[in-house]
């Protein structure tokens, strides 16, 4: 349902009752007296023209075929993860029984501070995107918004794709608005508070609740975000900063890869 409004919601967003849809207007209308007088000219010729269909997939199953192996990919990221949960330990400790004893205390240190920072990472962030989905929910409640736990379950779960999570969020919200409701100020009330609600909780009470920021720059991750997502789809897209994560600790940890560390730091 969202989907099929959400053209006519783009348009109320962008256009409106604005000088610009009157200035469309005026084109569509000259773009139809062409096409009137074109069609009067090829009924006084002889030749006949030939009509092409192109028939081509709708944008709702192109939507839909995403999403379904989008779903697919996530269910075999969740399994993939359950059985790495349940022998992952025994897999790292064969691993390090093959080093040197000089690099095993190199791997063991590697292995410990990148669980470390994983867990300490998402331990965090699904804090603060629960509350931050919570408040969301709240706030398109009190708007007016149909299926207000919907949207703060987006809003999120969003979150935990850095940057593009947030946009995507806005856009929506946006979207929704522009079609649900009518007062201007209150079609940008839900996007706008979004983006105030999650700047000031990725800006100010992360950092100060776990006293730890990425010490990564964030074009890296920016980067990695979309090579991730190109290489194994929104399964990569999520992984991207905890994949970063281990690789920032990897190259920390191994002095002859900490130039590329400072190269790639803050």
């Amino acid at each position: 349902k969202w989907a099929e409004e959400a053209p006519q919601g783009i348009s109320r967003l962008l256009v409106g009752q604005s000088e610009i849809k009157r200035q469309i207007s005026k084109v569509t209308e000259s773009a139809e007296k062409v096409e009137k007088s074109m069609s009067e000219l090829s009924d006084s010729s002889q030749a006949k023209p030939t009509t092409v269909v192109l028939q081509t997939e709708s944008w709702r199953s192109q939507l839909m075929s995403k999403a379904r192996d989008g779903v697919a990919g996530l269910l075999l990221a969740l399994a993939l993860t359950y059985f790495l949960l349940v022998g992952g330990d025994r897999i790292i400790k064969n691993f390090v029984r093959q080093l040197p004893r000089v690099q095993q205390k190199t791997a063991l240190r590697i292995t410990r501070d990148s669980q470390h920072q994983i867990a300490q990472y998402l331990g965090v962030l699904a804090l603060s995107n629960t509350a931050v989905g919570v408040a969301t929910g709240l706030m398109c409640w009190a708007i007016g918004l149909p299926d207000p736990a919907v949207w703060g379950l987006i809003a999120g779960l969003a979150r935990f794709i850095p940057y593009l999570g947030v946009i995507l969020t806005i856009s929506l919200l946006a979207v929704v608005s522009a079609v649900s409701l009518d007062v201007v100020w209150m079609m940008a009330f839900a996007p706008l508070g979004y983006l105030v609600l999650t700047t000031l909780v990725g800006f100010f009470i992360e950092p100060w609740v776990h006293g730890f920021r990425m010490a990564i720059n964030p074009v890296v991750i920016f980067v990695s975000i979309f090579f991730w997502g190109w290489l194994w789809g929104p399964v990569g897209v999520l992984l991207a900063v905890p994949l970063m994560t281990v690789i920032q600790v990897v190259l920390k940890q191994i002095p002859k890869l900490r130039p590329v560390y400072k190269v790639i730091a803050r």
